[in-house]
């Protein structure tokens, strides 16, 4: 009995990691179920630095019509700070939900291979902050251009790496405003080389 629950469990496992997208939505054809607004404020209360979550906060929506590469739809980004709020980059952007995580402990951290195509609404862009939500992991930056192109990182954390956390930032990795488009967001596990 025990060997083939231990059977049983490598294929599981094996299901689990090697898997296709572990992005829910992430070709945003139809809708952008999955994706979620999240914003923290820090302020001092009491002498303190304490982060206050902003309720009914927004700054996504489906766009049907400027998908990348001639695809159906795309994730439209209307992301706004205000110069005098203080918000940080592990809890404030974009919610990107996945449907499994690719596991890590400190014994084997996570390693989880992220692509997307991004585009620039802005004038002037910036920059693009990728990591996994809630942080403990690596992060990426890449500049923006007003043409679709293709990003590509791979995340290593000691948790588990699956959902992500996108939010528009300046050559300082501070949080700016920006309008931006996404499309084919995949997470998947990185190859061990």
């Amino acid at each position: 009995m025990k060997y083939i629950l231990t059977a049983a469990f490598g294929v599981g496992l094996c299901g689990f990691v090697c898997a296709d997208n572990l992005i829910m939505n992430g070709t945003f054809e139809k809708d952008i179920k999955g994706v979620n607004s999240m914003k923290t404020v820090y302020k001092k209360v009491d002498g303190k630095n304490k982060g206050i979550p902003v309720k009914d906060v927004n700054f996504a929506k489906y766009n049907p019509e400027q998908g990348a590469g001639g695809s159906k739809g795309c994730l439209e980004i209307d992301f706004s700070v205000a110069k005098d709020e203080q918000v940080y980059i592990h809890n404030t952007g974009i919610w990107i939900k996945a449907v499994n995580r690719v596991p890590g402990s400190k014994e084997k951290p996570a390693k989880a291979r992220v692509t997307m195509m991004v585009k620039s609404l802005d004038k002037d862009p910036g920059y693009l902050h990728v990591t996994r939500l809630w942080g403990a992991g690596s992060t990426s930056v890449f500049k923006l251009t007003p043409e679709w192109q293709k990003v590509e990182t791979v995340i290593t954390s000691t948790y588990p790496v699956g959902d992500l956390l996108l939010v528009p930032v300046d050559k300082k990795k501070r949080i700016i405003s920006g309008k931006l488009l996404i499309d084919n967001v995949e997470v998947k596990p990185a190859e061990e080389k």
